[in-house]
């Protein structure tokens, strides 16, 4: 015995000389606590070296176990015969502590990768080409389970193209720049994966395994590209936007000799029919400008909302008689639009412009198309507005909102009682002009709250109230009902102080407001309504009589009531 096994065995050579190998070396097998073949008895008898199995323990002469290893040879004589045996042993307690937490390593990296959201993988480059591991999570990201993921010689083939610039390089360790790829999921519909690649040296600083993690960059990449979109395009029409447009003006910056003509276009009224229609009305007119747009500008290589009522396009190689046509076909349609749908009328003001680049500069080309566009806008305004106003009415009165004949029996009404008062003609034409729009706001009250047959929630009662506002809103942007857009506004107060939507009492109430409300109030009644059918003279007066004082001026009820009695 050498030091060594001295150490091990807890014997000292002397002690063990002359006794038995068995109490000296004794070795149980660990798992089945028996005693274990003697390595010595076996190596003789079969004449060859047996190596110890692992799962042998030393047991000491202090009853310690040791695991030990290695290996026992027979020692033969110089004709052959075997004459004994050579036993080397090691302790190996390090070596299983090594192991164990090498295994316990392994499958914890194991339980992270098969758990893993991501797809972790394993390629070998040499000898051959082929995946050593690929994660459960393939089949969750690619629809492929990862056996069918490893056969994929595409999937290989281009790992081992994103790792070619480190092929060759020695021990460069660094980690391949994240890269992205579009895939084809199993059931056909694309997926975006980044990758990030490690690559695995040999001794002789050759890659020979690629380490990586393939991550589902699929929403992300949808996300960015729906981000993308949004940095460039209008959201309500989905045309290109300011943005976009700048950007090409950019990319035609340095051009020369090349032909560019540009129009640019405004929604006229919008304000209005927000105002009055509210911003949904005003969105929709929008989209339809710019289908309008789209449908007559198929030749633009760019067409733009650049503004919320405005619009450009820019047509290269087009010069100014093919865009003079151009816009001749964009009123045309327009034109056509309002024929067949007047519900809410199109009008589109149009400047354009044309040149070579070089010669001229663009920015000033499209000043020019601007300026033609806001003269163009400023000379039809009146117009505009005019038809939009007409629009409106028409629409109040389409409602059912203002019985047949009822508008000029009013203003007959007014004519008269502004007489009987001696009000001037001034102030007779101001009235009967409040008396025709007063309600012009009941254009942008929805529908649903004229026809509805349950009483009103408090809050579309507050929405029907709205229409006071929305229709000073409207007569304060024309000028032609702009003198009147007070009244408007209170035309719904009450001598007492309960009407709205500021609770005024008395003289506090403009005249003209007080005047219309006696006379519109006296129509409703002496005409048949689809609830009830008309009162008599006599009833209609008794009935303004009994809201004097509270509902109306009880002074011009007086005078309302001896105009008529003065008449028989």
């Amino acid at each position: 015995m050498n030091g060594a096994a001295e150490s091990l065995t807890e014997w000292r050579r002397e002690d063990s000389e002359g006794r038995p190998f068995s109490e000296v070396f004794r070795v149980l097998d660990e798992y089945t606590r028996e005693p274990a073949e003697s390595p010595i008895e076996k190596a003789i008898l079969e004449g060859s070296t047996i190596t110890i199995p692992r799962n042998n323990v030393l047991i000491t002469r202090t009853g310690l176990e040791r695991p030990i290893s290695d290996s026992v040879a027979p020692i033969r004589s110089r004709d052959g015969r075997i004459v004994g045996a050579v036993l080397v042993f090691r302790d190996v307690t390090e070596e299983r502590r090594r192991e164990q937490a090498l295994a316990e390593s392994e499958a914890r990296f194991r339980h992270l990768a098969e758990n893993a959201a991501d797809i972790i993988f394993r390629v070998r480059i040499s000898p051959e080409l082929s995946f050593e591991y690929v994660s459960p999570a393939a089949f969750t990201i690619t629809g492929y389970h990862p056996h069918e993921l490893s056969r994929n010689m595409q999937l290989l083939t281009y790992i081992k193209i994103l790792m070619e610039p480190e092929l060759e390089k020695e021990f460069s360790n660094a980690i391949v720049q994240p890269y992205m790829m579009q895939w084809k999921h199993k059931d056909s519909h694309p997926i975006w994966l980044e990758f990030r690649l490690t690559p695995i040296y040999d001794s002789g600083g050759k890659i020979t395994v690629i380490e990586g993690i393939a991550r589902d960059f699929t929403e992300r990449r949808i996300m960015e590209q729906r981000l993308e979109y949004l940095s460039m395009h209008d959201s309500l029409t989905g045309m290109y936007n300011r943005a976009s447009y700048e950007q090409f003006i950019t990319s035609l910056a340095g051009e020369h000799n090349k032909l560019v003509g540009v129009i640019v276009c405004d929604v006229d009224g919008l304000k209005i029919i927000n105002d009055s229609l509210g911003h949904a009305a005003g969105d929709q007119l929008i989209k339809t400008a710019a289908e309008l747009l789209t449908a007559s500008l198929k030749q633009a290589d760019l067409v733009a909302r650049t503004g919320g009522d405005e619009f450009a396009a820019i047509m290269i190689g087009l010069g100014e008689d093919e865009i003079y046509q151009i816009c001749r076909n964009i009123r045309q349609a327009v034109a056509e639009a309002n024929l067949q749908d007047s519900s809410i009328p199109i009008s589109l003001s149009l400047g354009y412009s044309a040149g070579v680049l070089g010669t001229r500069n663009l920015k000033t080309i499209i000043r020019e198309a601007d300026d033609f566009m806001y003269r163009e806008k400023f000379r039809r305004r009146p117009e505009t507005r005019k038809k939009i106003i007409q629009t409106l009415m028409k629409n109040v009165e389409n409602r059912g909102l203002a019985g047949k004949g009822q508008s000029e029996n009013i203003r007959k009404l007014v004519s008269a009682f502004c007489q009987e008062l001696q009000l001037s003609e001034k102030m007779t034409a101001d009235i009967e002009l409040l008396a025709k729009f007063h309600d012009i706001g009941n254009s942008g009250v929805p529908d649903d709250l004229f026809h509805k047959h349950e009483p009103l929630t408090a809050e579309e009662i507050e929405e029907m109230r709205r229409h006071c506002e929305k229709g000073y809103r409207i007569a304060k942007a024309s000028p032609e009902l702009s003198a009147i857009a007070e009244w408007i506004n209170k035309h719904h107060e009450c001598w007492d102080g309960s009407g709205y939507p500021f609770g005024l009492e008395g003289e506090a109430i403009p005249q003209p407001c007080r005047i219309v409300a006696i006379i519109e109030a006296f129509d409703a009644m002496i005409n048949d309504r689809p609830y009830r059918e008309a009162m008599t003279l006599t009833e209609a007066i008794a009935e303004l009589e009994s809201k004097a004082g509270t509902q109306f001026d009880p002074e011009l009820v007086t005078a309302f009531v001896n105009m008529f009695k003065s008449k028989g």
